[in-house]
């Protein structure tokens, strides 16, 4: 049966979020989601791009992908939503609740696009592994947002969270597969709803929002756990 799912960046950044301890994160799935303000350490990746073919002005600001705040000053999220951006792309972390309606307010108030996603997120550094793509056993697929001294007490200023806590090497792998089976999944993030085929080529509903989901665990590999529900996105 096809679903219409919430696509976030549900690789190494949901991860880290199911991997935080308290309530696991959601697999993000239209027909079981629900929002998630509790869960602080969740944010959104911002991206400042340039759109008008001059990269020493980057004109576009958007929300890119899920991630997860798993120190004071690193966010986790995945090297799919850093690698290969245009020259002179910038990186922000936004906490927000709802950073779609963030994004909106800013570009109502005006001003250049630096200020527009200044007031929207704080910027960061982006590192990502240098073997991404890698291959189907394992894709490098992790990337990080690094935070200097200032940014990162301006994140602390900003939104009240707790880092997320990630699992000792070989955690999951000595749970075995009863104990994974047993336990209570989720997956969160800001994702979008599936494409929809319309007039003018594909739209992507919905959005921008924090939310969460339970959904089942099928296997682990290098690249991600894999959960049943991931067959719907």
């Amino acid at each position: 049966m096809r679903r219409s799912a919430l696509l976030a960046s549900l690789t190494t950044a949901a991860v880290a979020a199911v991997m935080a301890g308290a309530t696991p994160a959601s697999a993000i799935n239209t027909y079981n989601a629900e929002p998630a303000p509790e869960r602080t350490e969740v944010g959104a990746l911002v991206v400042q791009y340039d759109r008008d073919g001059n990269p020493a002005t980057p004109d576009v600001v958007r929300w890119s992908c899920s991630g997860t705040m798993i120190s004071a000053n690193v966010f986790l999220t995945a090297a799919h939503c850093t690698a290969n951006r245009p020259a002179g792309a910038k990186f922000y972390v936004s906490l927000d609740q709802d950073v779609q309606a963030a994004i909106d307010a800013s570009n109502a108030q005006g001003g250049t696009p630096e200020q527009i996603a200044a007031r929207v997120g704080v910027q960061g550094v982006a590192h990502w592994d240098a073997a991404y793509p890698g291959d189907s056993a394992d894709a490098h697929d992790i990337a990080v947002i690094e935070f200097n001294t200032a940014q990162a007490a301006d994140l602390a200023d900003r939104w009240d969270f707790t880092p997320a806590t990630l699992p000792a090497a070989g955690q999951f792998d000595a749970m075995g597969p009863r104990a994974l089976d047993a336990a209570t999944w989720q997956v969160m993030g800001y994702g979008t709803e599936e494409a929809l085929n319309g007039p003018g080529g594909q739209t992507h509903p919905g959005g921008g929002v924090r939310m969460k989901a339970e959904v089942g665990f099928d296997a682990l590999n290098k690249t991600w756990p894999a959960f049943r529900s991931f067959a719907s996105i």
